[in-house]
Parts: structure tokens; C-alpha cells; sequence
């Protein structure tokens, strides 16, 4: 059986504090919304501060190595890690429209339940994508994937 590789990357550990991050956020945003419009304000500014941080996430993800250091431990790893880029776009612009939905709203109890709903939908969204990326990350970097038996 071979032993575990090299733990993972400054870049990976970047990774997860971030997925970390985002559900911090993702929970704060929740409790507001549970509030009721009068938390439209701060929903508005965390909303906008989700959309930020999932761009500069997803920016990691991609362009600082991430999936290319999982694909380079092993290329059988490069369609999931394709998969999870394609959503990357669309998870990004759902959080911005959130943002937008609200911020220009003229009545925001009219739009609250919509947005707690599609809230609710996107945070399932990501955390089904983070927990898809550390399965990833463990798989390249922890089990036994009989590449060094």
C-alpha cells in the first residue's frame, strides 16, 4: 500500500481557508435573512461581499495552481477538475444577481422569499461544490490511489 503524498500546497491550504471563509459568510447570511427585509441593508453588503469573494476564490482555484496541482498528482483527475471550473461561472453569477436583485429592489419584502429561496438553492450549490473540491484534493493528495503500489 503506498503511503500518503506530500501534504498539500500553500496553494491547496489557501483553498480551504477560503472554503472556510465562504461558509462563515454563507451562515451570516442565512441568520440575516431569517430576520426579515428590515436586515436588507447588511444582506445587501454581504451579498455584495459574497460575490467579491467568490470571484477572488474561483480565481485561486484556477489561476493559482489548484486544479493544476491535483491534474499534475494525477491526470485522471482532469475531467472533475474541468466539471468544477465549468460551475464556477455560473455559481458567480448567481451570487452577483442576488446582490443586484436586491440592491435595486424597491420593496424588499416583496422579493424576500424569492431571495431566501434562491439564497438557500445557491448556498446548497457551493457546498456541494466545496465538499466535491475536497474530496478532489483528498483523493490527490491522501488515498491509496494504487498509482505507487
Amino acid at each position: 500500500m503506498s503511503q500518503p503524498s506530500a501534504s498539500p500546497s500553500l496553494v491547496a491550504q489557501q483553498v480551504e481557508q477560503e472554503h472556510d471563509a465562504l461558509r462563515d459568510l454563507l451562515g451570516a447570511i442565512a441568520k440575516q435573512l431569517s430576520q426579515g427585509p428590515g436586515a436588507a441593508r447588511m444582506v445587501a453588503d454581504d451579498l455584495s461581499e459574497l460575490g467579491d469573494l467568490l470571484g477572488r476564490h474561483f480565481r485561486t482555484e484556477e489561476d493559482a495552481g489548484f486544479f493544476a496541482e491535483i491534474i499534475d498528482k494525477d491526470a485522471r483527475f482532469t475531467g472533475e477538475a474541468s466539471r468544477l471550473c465549468d460551475e464556477h461561472a455560473t455559481m458567480l453569477r448567481d451570487a452577483k444577481s442576488l446582490a443586484d436583485r436586491l440592491s435595486v429592489a424597491d420593496d424588499a419584502a416583496a422579493i424576500w422569499p424569492d431571495l431566501r429561496h434562491d439564497f438557500h438553492e445557491l448556498s446548497i450549490q457551493l457546498m456541494r461544490h466545496e465538499g466535491d473540491e475536497n474530496r478532489l484534493l483528498q483523493q490527490a493528495y491522501v488515498e491509496d490511489i494504487g498509482s505507487k503500489d
